[in-house]
């Protein structure tokens, strides 16, 4: 081999080891910006960072919403709503089933002295079932509950806001009472409270007439009541009266809503708890 051809084999050598080495650095890059793209497990403080940011926009997403919300028209509100409209209550949901009622209690006392807290329950557990109404005894209390929008209660996000009329007492004056049987004296009664007895009933119905009996239905398995029951007069005008006067008495700050029995089956009653012919 001549010397001429031993010097351009070398520089062709050359340039395949500078083409090859380039490669391999341009692959060691496309590797290196992969590896910087690619998911890590997230720290404490990402974990921190994530749940502020997500609580920001929600804040602000429920800001927007209340903001774009009309403005509430000058009607009369159904008879018991006061109850739960009122300028010192607001209502919240998303309550931990777990917690108690000092949990809700203590989330919410740097706002203002609280009136009264409803937190309905499941009756087969007694857990919450994670919503309910605050009242304060003041309508600056309320106020400042609203700025707990947003906030956590152990691990739950809670949405507060002022309260709806419930659906049962909204309801109560657009539905109308079913048809007045011949000779009817028993009325069907409900959302009663759940911890009341016929006692209680009697007192708050007699009003309207002498009571001959009073039957409130039960859960079966707990023994605790379902908020309904039946009244049975003495005379057919006192339950006509009892009717015709639906959402107007009120036990342990519930509105009482009346109809008249029909024999057919009502609310949450089972054919056993049926009242007998």
């Amino acid at each position: 081999m001549s010397f001429e051809g031993t010097r351009f084999e070398k520089l062709e050598n050359s340039i395949k080891n500078e083409i090859n080495r380039k490669r391999k650095s341009s692959s060691g890059g496309k590797v290196e910006k992969a590896n910087r793209s690619a998911k890590v497990p997230r720290t404490k403080q990402d974990e921190i960072r994530i749940n502020e940011n997500q609580l920001k926009a929600k804040r602000a997403e429920a800001a927007a919403q209340q903001k774009s919300q009309p403005a509430a028209r000058n009607v009369p509100l159904p008879a018991g709503s006061e109850v739960y409209t009122n300028e010192r209550t607001v209502y919240v949901q998303g309550l931990p089933f777990g917690a108690t009622e000092d949990d809700v209690r203590n989330f919410f006392k740097g706002s203002g002295d609280i009136a009264s807290i409803r937190l309905p329950k499941w009756h087969d557990s007694g857990k919450l079932k994670g919503y309910g109404h605050i009242e304060f005894k003041k309508s600056e209390g309320a106020a400042k509950a609203l700025d707990l929008n947003g906030e956590y209660l152990q691990d739950r996000y809670l949405t507060i806001e002022r309260p709806m009329v419930p659906r049962a007492l909204s309801n109560s004056e657009t539905i109308q009472p079913s048809e007045k049987p011949a000779g009817c004296r028993t009325i069907f009664i409900k959302n009663l409270p759940y911890e009341t007895s016929e006692a209680e009933i009697t007192e708050t119905f007699r009003v309207y007439g002498p009571i001959k009996n009073v039957r409130l239905a039960v859960w079966n398995h707990t023994g605790k009541l379902k908020g309904i029951g039946y009244i049975e007069f003495k005379r057919e005008d006192s339950a006509e009266t009892a009717v015709k006067k639906s959402g107007l008495l009120e036990l342990k700050g519930r509105k009482i809503l009346t109809d008249y029995e029909t024999g057919a089956p009502k609310g949450s009653y089972r054919k056993s708890d049926a009242p007998a012919k």
